[in-house]
């Protein structure tokens, strides 16, 4: 029984496409060996904390719809010269002869010659299909590729100690000028995704015309016009620092040199995701507390985790618990209760344990059969305990799965007219949920208690992103151009340090004019924009999960490791660092103190509850939460909110930003 719930946990729970994942392969005619990427999107670029970012690599967010295949190496000098009957690197300086050795002193020109011959040449051969060519990777291409689901600076991470063993450079591998030559391919070691020498060996074209800021959205092919095209990946007379990820330089068509190179692409496939997909998408995402987006100035944001259909959660609960089951619900009800197995009935449980992925709870469903095979009773009360527990602690559409495989089981018996065991699966579903409590929202998938003691059920359903922490000084200036804080008294003027004596007004200026700043560079969705929280978001990210006075328990005396108030910040009466304090349990920075926060709702005496609530209609003060760093314990509370003018400005206040669609 062990054995086989592990494996169906995997099937259901296992990730599509992972990072280290071995992707299928295919060999050409002239023994290029080329690895399947499938579609995908990521974050194009560098963040500005990135050691060596240039201007130039301001992160963008691209969506590639189409799969591709890559050149595993680098093209090597006996693939050039068996498609050109050619070797431009004769008798040319920096350059080792070898049928291993990636082509060097080929230009851009050069390399789009080189992919129409190839192309050519396979289909003659009928090697390619019609609607197939070879081709330069786009630089979105080649950088999403080269990444293989990284966001650090190299493949391999941060550590540039680790750089010789994923590429040949300048010294100390390579000790001399003599050495600075196209190495022999494959001899490192490969990325996530099974490249080689992505980083360092030669620099590699791309199709696209460079511009200075990279272009984003949907399959990005670069400007429609320029005279010079692009490189990536640096070459073995760079530093590190050449040869990130994000490194892009723009040689003209006509340029060729010892570094430089390419690897091609072939596409047109309508199958590759289908190959690299062995399942469907997963039926439950688990939120990994502290997953991260970073956007153009450098802020970052974590993704908040909320389940689309907790909502629907709820009205499936009260179809079964308060509405008659079809006009199948009198023959349920009066049905004796048999004593025979229900396979189809407790199958349909497994399978929703088995996505759930609890052991103990397929463990208990289990037990639960053979003892109905043996007395024809099923337990109820606390014996039912497992199964809630997995209910509860489980985050995503555990809920609804459960749900849903309980309807499917009475839907499928009452089909056959078998009311008995109808009934034996209804009853157990009211007695699992009523124990459950879950006909109160679920803390874990967007529902949660918002206020202190009853407070009210609030259920959100939009996912949204929130800054890690408040908006800095150094944040505003870049997309004000102000610095409102200059020259008043409790502050401290630092890039690092909250921006205070801004207004709730400001505040949405600031959420505009980042917005309009993202789209215009391509880093931001045309459905998404910045916004403040709502009273509701701020709450339920605040409290991360917890149910508890503050995100870390009810112990007040643990304040100071979470939060700047009248407690800690002694002689330093003004704002301090962002991000200086510990993380509440979802990744973010100073929700119980630094600076109070502004939310968008209008104020009210009573909260707001319901699904996405978002205040009263009208009123004369906003909302702000959070506590400040001159405020006391009782300030800094999950639920405490206070009210405040719209054009107010103090040394206490300030924000942070969500990213989303539009709320309104």
């Amino acid at each position: 029984m062990r054995v086989v719930v592990v494996v169906a946990a995997m099937l259901f729970c296992a990730p599509v496409f992972a990072q280290g994942v071995k992707l299928p392969s295919v060999t050409n005619s002239i023994g290029m060996e080329l690895i399947e990427i499938p579609a995908g999107n990521f974050t194009m670029g560098s963040p500005r904390s990135e050691k060596n970012h240039k201007d130039r690599e301001a992160q963008v967010f691209v969506t590639l719809t189409k799969p591709f295949r890559l050149g595993k190496t680098e093209v090597t000098q006996g693939q050039w010269k068996s498609v050109m009957d050619l070797e431009p690197w004769l008798n040319k300086s920096d350059v080792r002869i070898s049928e291993d050795n990636a082509a060097n002193y080929v230009s851009w020109d050069d390399a789009t010659e080189f992919c129409k011959k190839l192309t050519d040449l396979e289909r003659k051969a009928r090697t390619l299909q019609a609607d197939e060519e070879y081709r330069l990777p786009t630089e979105a291409e080649w950088e999403y590729a080269c990444r293989a689901g990284t966001t650090t600076a190299f493949s391999f991470g941060d550590d540039e100690s680790k750089f010789g063993e994923y590429a040949a450079r300048f010294p100390p591998i390579i000790k001399t000028e003599d050495e600075f030559y196209s190495k022999k391919v494959g001899t490192k070691k490969p990325n996530p995704w099974g490249l080689y020498d992505m980083h360092g060996n030669v620099c590699e074209l791309c199709s696209d015309r460079f511009g200075e800021k990279l272009s984003g959205g949907t399959d990005p092919a670069g400007p429609d016009e320029g005279s010079n095209r692009v490189w990536r990946g640096g070459s073995s007379g760079l530093a590190p620092g050449g040869c990130r990820s994000a490194i892009r330089a723009s040689p003209k068509p006509s340029d060729s040199g010892s570094y430089l190179g390419f690897r091609v692409v072939r596409s047109q496939l309508v199958t590759v995701t289908q190959l690299v997909m062995e399942k469907p998408e997963p039926v439950k995402k688990v939120f990994k507390p502290g997953q991260t987006i970073t956007n153009s100035i450098g802020m970052e944001l974590i993704e908040i985790p909320l389940e689309k259909k907790s909502s629907e959660s709820q009205q499936m609960l009260s179809i079964f618990l308060d509405e008659p089951w079809t006009k199948y619900e009198t023959a349920i009800a009066t049905a004796e209760k048999p004593r025979s197995t229900l396979p189809e009935a407790f199958m349909k449980q497994l399978e929703a344990a088995a996505a759930l992925g609890s052991l103990e709870l397929v463990e208990f469903i289990a037990a639960e059969q053979k003892e109905f095979e043996r007395s024809g009773t099923l337990p109820s009360g606390e014996s039912f305990r497992p199964i809630v527990q997995a209910i509860e602690e489980n985050y995503g559409n555990a809920n609804t799965q459960l749900i849903e495989a309980y309807r499917n089981a009475i839907s499928d018996l009452t089909k056959q007219k078998r009311f008995a065991e109808a009934r034996i699966v209804r009853d157990e579903m009211q007695l699992v949920f009523r124990e459950a409590k879950l006909l109160r929202p679920n803390r874990t998938n967007g529902c949660f208690r918002m206020g202190d003691g009853a407070g009210v059920a609030v259920t959100l359903t939009k996912p949204f992103s929130l800054g890690k922490t408040e908006v800095t000084q150094g944040q505003w200036k870049s997309v004000m151009g102000t610095e409102p804080w200059s020259g008043e008294d409790f502050v401290k003027a630092d890039k690092d340090c909250p921006a205070t004596f801004v207004s709730w007004d400001e505040a949405i200026e600031f959420c505009q004019k980042l917005t309009a700043n993202e789209h215009k560079n391509g880093n931001l969705p045309a459905g998404e924009s910045y916004r403040l929280p709502t009273d509701a978001e701020w709450e339920c990210a605040c409290r991360a999960g917890t149910e508890t006075a503050f995100s870390f328990g009810d112990d007040r005396s643990k304040l100071g490791e979470y939060a700047w108030f009248d407690g800690n910040t002694g002689s330093e009466q003004y704002a301090h660092k962002v991000g200086m304090k510990k993380l509440n349990p979802w990744g973010l920075h100073d929700m119980h103190g630094n600076v109070l926060e502004f939310c968008s709702d209008w104020y009210g005496d009573e909260l707001s509850g319901g699904i996405d609530p978002i205040g009263p209609k009208g009123g004369s003060y906003r909302v702000f939460r959070g506590g400040c760093w001159g405020g006391d314990p009782g300030g800094c509370l999950s639920a405490h909110r206070y009210d405040v003018d719209p054009s107010n400005r103090d040394v206490s206040l300030g924000f942070r930003v969500a990213r989303s669609q539009s709320v309104q």
